[in-house]
């Protein structure tokens, strides 16, 4: 089960987080706060975000993709927009 929340997501060890999943389990969460973008954009960037969160229910620890979603940020502004 993915869901998907307006409210803001934190872990103690980061300095933000855009989506929490259960490791080999059965659901995760994604944060529409921690994504700065509006309309389609907005969209296409909580499906490839949900998408990774999703996957680490099937046990998967890290996807690298050359998509910009994909790569590690270690602030939100470094979010490339279109």
């Amino acid at each position: 089960m993915l869901g998907v929340t307006p409210g803001d997501l934190y872990v103690p060890a980061l300095t933000f987080v855009f989506g929490e999943a259960q490791l080999d389990g059965a659901c995760c969460t994604r944060s529409s706060t921690a994504c700065p973008a509006r309309g389609g954009l907005l969209r296409e960037r909580l499906v490839k975000e949900g998408t990774h969160e999703f996957g680490h229910t099937f046990d998967l620890l890290l996807v690298w993709a050359a998509s910009d979603a994909d790569e590690w940020k270690n602030r939100i502004l470094e979010i490339p927009e279109p």
